[in-house]
């Protein structure tokens, strides 16, 4: 495993996003796979693309890191990059963050034609609390719906041709996973107490970027 992709699975095995299934989960063995983009130019979409597929098929949740994108400039290429694919669709979303940055929705076409919803992680100020990691990153439930315990006790149920995290393959038992959300509801909320902020404006959203940034993007 490359240095970059131990750093980022020691980033949240830390506990530092505040959710417990990132903390646990990178530690079950063949459950997260860590892609790494290392080359200075822009990743093809077809890398991306390729990566998901091959671990949909193991039931992976995929995490593409991107070390050499360090600045919002670099970063809005790559979305336009990726907004260029007919799997990849960027939407902007209605609301604003309290500090008024765009939230952006990255989602990807999925081999059996679900939309696969993207969290997204930056080392930028504009991006939530819980989302500002070490480097540039996408993190993607690639599969379908594997987990048997969503829409149980307070989890929320799935949507009709749409998958994400909460659809994800894991491994832990009923009990186990139902006390994970519940603390992981907990742990975000108190992340982002100071300042003020709203977890919810987040649940599908991927990135937030400032206006300035967010308006040289190509959304279609």
């Amino acid at each position: 495993m490359s240095g970059v992709a131990e750093h980022f699975r020691l980033w949240l095995r830390a506990g530092i996003t505040g959710c417990e299934f990132a903390k646990l989960l990178p530690g079950k063995a063949g459950r997260v796979a860590i892609e790494v983009h290392v080359d200075p130019e822009l990743p093809p979409t077809s890398w991306l693309n390729n990566a998901l597929e091959e671990h949909a098929k193991a039931d992976r949740v995929v995490i593409a890191v991107f070390p050499t994108i360090t600045t919002e400039a670099t970063f809005v290429d790559f979305v336009n990059v990726l907004g260029s694919d007919s799997r990849w669709h960027v939407r902007r979303r209605a609301k604003s963050s309290p500090a008024g940055g765009v939230l952006i929705a990255l989602e990807w076409t999925t081999s059996s034609g679900d939309i696969s919803e993207t969290m997204g992680f930056a080392p930028f100020l504009s991006m939530p609390v819980p989302r500002r990691a070490p480097y540039v990153a996408i993190a993607t439930w690639p599969g379908g719906r594997s987990n048997p315990f969503r829409g149980k006790g307070s989890t929320p149920p799935g949507l009709a041709r749409e998958v994400s995290f909460l659809d994800a393959s894991h491994g832990f038992e009923e009990d186990d996973y139902e006390q994970m959300w519940t603390e992981t509801v907990a742990n975000v909320g108190v992340l982002m107490e100071v300042p003020t902020d709203d977890p919810k404006l987040y649940r599908r959203t991927t990135f937030v970027l400032p206006i300035e940034h967010a308006e040289k993007l190509i959304i279609i």
